[in-house]
């Protein structure tokens, strides 16, 4: 198990833990507590000393320290951070001495010494780098092979297996870690009841050599498919070397049948969409999907592609993966257009192999946040108008018409209170228009959001007054005023749209 404690203290509800008989509940409890060290390092000598070689082949730390500490702790630590040796010893008469460290190998170490109490808290920390231990022995050492398959005409990529048709090379490294020449070394490559010696005059302290076995070599007739063992050793002529363990090495593979690859895959959403704008208008930002391969059943690498089945005007940045592990990950962008239905929406995916076939299925689930939008739009036809109110935004919302007339003037709305889908346009007529003059009427008309209140619209219609009918239709520019309160990029008339 691990636990995450907040580096900046004790957060709230630490306190409330069920399970309190225990020394992390201890240490929340006295995380707070300043405590004063009881003991300190007073002087540390920490060098590289020869201890009769010639060299300085070890470390040596001698010290004081103040207070009542009982016990010291000594860390040896290589150049990759590894603990390569620990010493721990009781302490007495506030000074240590004569702690001393041999390594096995030549190079750069650093040394970590702490104190302790007889309740065994912390009490002092010392540390040291850049102590040189120098064995003046040569030290061969045999990095893993790796594996290479031709994945494009002249380009070799690491894989994990090849098929029985690939172009492929083993590619491995000697080199020698010591201080002093390595001498007169010998590399025996074992393989399929075969060997390949190479030699090599010398080695230099820190020099690397690569060496390759080709898929000819392997194979010098015909390929045939299975399990390909390596075994790598090394000699050299030099009478002692620090570390024989590194001298010695082993690599598998597997060379499979031309069969088509099949993968399972999980998918997930890096980001969410939140309507933005920009000059040009309203729009939703791209969604980064990550999509994790994995393979069905062992096989070897791949490229593979994408077909995704989108809806239309939808806009993608598909990718090709060269697929080289047993998990492959790839980050692909997806656009919805701003018409959008707000929701989720599934976009199915084929996963398709290096052979062109279908070799397994997703979907990337993207939802749409809901925005909101309304127009409205009248006309004066003889003795009746007529209200068309569209809905805007990109998901279903319930609307509340109003009308404010001009005295002199009245009509009646046939409906106040609809609902709309996305987009859907919705007709309105009224009844019993009449006119006490022959005037010029405005009629205000206002359509609100019930989804959202500060989402409405309106229009002021002018209207003639007659005592007589009219027989002629009209419906211009000039009889009808525009007076909205926002807008939307595809919108004809004037509106206001907010995300909620």
């Amino acid at each position: 198990m691990t636990i995450y404690f907040p580096t900046e203290g004790v957060k709230y509800g630490y306190n409330e833990l069920e399970i309190k008989e225990n020394k992390w509940f201890d240490f929340i409890t006295n995380y707070e507590t300043l405590i004063q060290s009881d003991s300190n390092f007073e002087i540390v000598n920490s060098i590289s000393i020869d201890t009769g070689t010639g060299h300085n082949d070890s470390v040596l730390v001698n010290g004081t320290f103040t207070g009542n500490a009982s016990i010291i702790r000594l860390k040896m630590i290589n150049s990759q951070d590894q603990v390569i040796e620990t010493i721990v010893e009781n302490i007495e008469n506030n000074s240590f001495d004569n702690l001393l460290i041999q390594p096995k190998k030549s190079g750069n170490y650093s040394i970590e010494l702490t104190l302790y109490g007889d309740d065994g808290y912390l009490q002092d920390y010392y540390y040291k780098d850049n102590l040189f231990v120098d064995l003046n022995l040569p030290d061969l050492n045999l990095d893993m092979p790796m594996l290479f398959s031709e994945t494009s005409d002249g380009l070799f990529s690491q894989v994990k297996g090849v098929d029985i048709d690939d172009h492929f090379l083993i590619k491995g490294q000697i080199n020698n870690l010591g201080t002093v020449n390595a001498n007169n070394i010998s590399l025996r490559i074992e393989y399929e009841d075969n060997e390949k010696i190479i030699e090599y005059v010398k080695l230099s302290p820190n020099e690397i050599v690569n060496w390759t076995l080709t898929d000819s070599e392997i194979f010098p007739d015909n390929k045939l498919s299975g399990k390909i063992s390596i075994n790598v050793s090394a000699v050299s002529s030099d009478y002692y070397e620090i570390d024989s363990n590194n001298n010695v090495t082993s690599f598998s593979f597997y060379v499979y049948d031309n069969t088509p690859h099949e993968y399972d895959s999980t998918v997930k959403n890096l980001n969410t969409l939140e309507l933005e704008t920009d000059d040009n208008g309203y729009y939703f930002p791209w969604l980064k999907t990550e999509i994790t391969l994995t393979d069905s059943s062992e096989q070897s690498w791949d490229l593979v592609n994408f077909n995704f089945d989108l809806p239309s005007l939808w806009e993608i940045n598909n990718k090709t993966i060269l697929h080289v592990k047993e998990e492959s990950k790839v980050i692909i962008e997806i656009k919805p257009p701003i018409n959008a239905k707000e929701g989720e929406t599934k976009i199915p995916f084929e996963i398709i192999n290096g052979y062109g076939a279908i070799a397994g299925y997703g979907n990337v689930s993207i939802t749409i946040p809901q925005y909101y939008g309304v127009s409205i739009a009248a006309q004066h036809i003889n003795s009746n108008v007529k209200i068309l109110v569209t809905n805007t935004g990109n998901g279903k919302d319930t609307f509340k018409l109003t009308k404010t007339l001009e005295e002199g003037l009245s009509l009646y709305l046939t409906e106040t209170y609809f609902e709309l889908e996305a987009y859907e346009i919705k007709e309105i007529n009224t009844q019993g228009l009449e006119t006490e003059l022959s005037i010029v009427y405005d009629a205000y008309f206002e359509v609100e959001s019930i989804g959202n209140d500060n989402i409405s619209a309106n229009i002021v219609l002018e209207i003639k007054g007659t005592s007589e009918p009219k027989t002629k239709d009209y419906f211009s520019l000039s009889t009808i005023l525009f007076v909205a309160t926002g807008a939307l990029i595809f919108s004809i008339l004037l509106l206001r749209i907010r995300r909620t």
